[in-house]
């Protein structure tokens, strides 16, 4: 796989997204998330990776769509979805609602990713940058770390879904003064609200996020990835009875695998269980 924008490895079954365009603050084109949603589906299928971590190199994890990359039209059609206009002049906004909501759905691609996820968030993640870190299972933040839904400071609404993520990870009322304000928060801030999980040093982010992750990734896949689809599920649903099915659903599912008969042999051994993601 040919990357440009992002760099991706894998160690001890975690896999590593970094996006990588320090330069600009790791800004995204629509390159970047075609590269992004490549890797996610590759990771998808790949046995080998049991947790996603992704983080940004430089001092940001992503200041959002790159407005020059945008302003000259580098993207193409399937990016802009505009004419090309006169030089200077307004561009006519997206063609249809289904090209307008497809321009920055990558989020998508992040929530629907089966594994763990974990947003390691180094620096600034502010506008549409947030549209990475909102949808992962779990947010840890570099003490320098800063936020920002920056829209309304740009004569914009929110996109990149952040009107559906923010309000439910950190309640209304904190969405909409966020929002309205446009206010940047620092890390401490960020976790009060709940907006992410816990804050370390900033050079220890990585130490902690792939402590953290190699021992999500040493946990039974196939259950964590049955936990997460149902606690998604469960809250579009908002209601007990779905959950209850998808939970007798899970357990059926789960104790065909080889970590269901591990899980119980280490239990009765009294030891620690050692599972494969089978």
């Amino acid at each position: 796989m040919n990357l440009e924008d992002i760099t991706f490895e894998v160690n001890d079954e975690v896999g590593v997204l970094t996006f990588n365009r320090p330069d600009v603050m790791n800004a995204f084109r629509r390159q970047t998330q075609r590269e992004i949603e490549e890797v996610l589906a590759a990771a998808a299928d790949d046995p080998g990776v049991r947790c996603l971590v992704m983080t940004g190199a430089g001092r940001a994890f992503s200041a959002g769509a790159d407005l020059k990359d945008l302003a000259a039209g580098r993207g193409g059609e399937t990016w802009t979805e505009r004419g090309a206009g006169d030089a200077g002049a307004p561009r006519p906004g997206p063609r249809t609602a289904r090209a307008a909501a497809n321009m920055f759905a990558t989020g998508r691609s992040v929530l629907a990713f089966p594994k763990p996820t974990i947003a390691a968030i180094n620096g600034y993640c502010v506008g549409g940058g947030m549209m990475f870190a909102l949808p992962a299972d779990i947010r840890i933040a570099s003490d320098q770390a800063k936020f920002a839904v920056s829209f309304t400071k740009r004569g914009l609404t929110p996109e990149t879904g952040l009107s559906y993520f923010l309000p439910r990870i950190i309640g209304m009322e904190q969405a909409m003064l966020l929002t309205y304000t446009g206010d940047t928060i620092d890390a401490e801030e960020a976790a009060r609200i709940g907006l992410v999980s816990r804050v370390v040093p900033h050079d220890e982010l990585m130490t902690a996020t792939l402590e953290l992750a190699g021992r999500i990734a040493a946990g039974p896949t196939v259950q964590l990835s049955f936990a997460k689809m149902q606690m998604q599920l469960g809250m579009l649903a908002n209601n007990l009875e779905v959950n209850f099915a998808m939970e007798a659903w899970g357990l059926q599912s789960s104790g065909g695998t080889e970590d269901y008969l591990e899980g119980h042999r280490a239990f009765y051994e009294k030891r620690d269980p050692r599972f494969t993601g089978r």
